[in-house]
């Protein structure tokens, strides 16, 4: 791991143009934000602010398609308020219940499998349920365990997840930790990379970004092999320097 570590040091002897180095810099949502009222001052935000406002509230037809990835369409909607400023100006009560929405998608270990957690995370939303969870089944903190062999977590669903809540303010504290970290060991790959779902799916360096992010949300990477993770995203570097989505791709 030390040795791979160099591999994404940047060189003092030749150095990136400033203009990369002020990119490098915008860590936060607030300083890009800072970037797109400097540079865009005919960027319509006010109007920008309620199209993603609306979409909080519902799903266009020309989106319904993609209601298995309700949990994503929301962390677009959000972000994209984040970086316009339009977070702090939704009401309480409208964070509260987009925040309830998102714990509601919680998928927990069942009672008579407490240690089992590779179906746990967050699912897309509730259409893949198919039936009502109980009433009794529900946990105080949030969420439910599966209701049917196709009602499980989804890696990008359960990053877009976290960080919804994070945008909205939410601490953290009644996510399933152990479940959430406990899947990412079943998602992960001999060879590092990591798949959606249980039911598998593409293998490539979009879930072992979502997985690490989870992990850094979370505070805690003991969950999954990092050495070998590591070794997967070396292994993706193409002969330009550049970095493609699984070993031997175009960079």
């Amino acid at each position: 791991r030390n040795q791979s570590s160099t591999v994404f040091q940047l060189s003092d002897q030749n150095p990136p143009p400033q203009a990369f180095r002020n990119r490098l810099e915008m860590t936060s949502h607030a300083q890009i934000a800072a970037q797109l009222g400097s540079r865009n001052n005919n960027l319509d935000r006010e109007t920008q602010t309620k199209f993603f406002r609306m979409h909080l509230a519902t799903i266009r037809q020309e989106y319904q398609s993609l209601d298995p990835n309700r949990m994503t369409l929301l962390y677009f909607a959000l972000s994209a308020l984040d970086l316009l400023d339009g977070v702090d100006g939704l009401d309480d009560s409208n964070k509260e219940s987009l925040i309830e929405w998102v714990y509601a998608q919680q998928v927990l270990p069942s009672a008579d499998a407490p240690q089992e957690c590779s179906h746990c995370g967050f699912r897309p939303g509730p259409m893949s349920k198919a039936k009502e969870t109980k009433a009794a089944d529900v946990s105080p903190a949030g969420g439910s365990p599966s209701t049917n062999a196709f009602d499980y977590g989804n890696l990008a669903m359960t990053y877009t997840a976290l960080a919804s809540l994070l945008i909205l303010g939410d601490d953290l504290s009644r996510v399933d930790r152990r479940s959430v970290l406990g899947a990412l060991a079943s998602l992960q790959n001999d060879d590092g990379s990591f798949k959606p779902t249980i039911s598998g799916g593409e293998e490539d360096m979009r879930f072992v970004y979502c997985a690490c992010i989870i992990s850094h949300f979370l505070g805690d990477f003991s969950y999954f092999d990092t050495e070998k993770t590591v070794e997967f995203v070396v292994g993706c570097q193409a002969f330009d320097g550049a970095f493609s989505m699984y070993p031997g791709g175009e960079g």
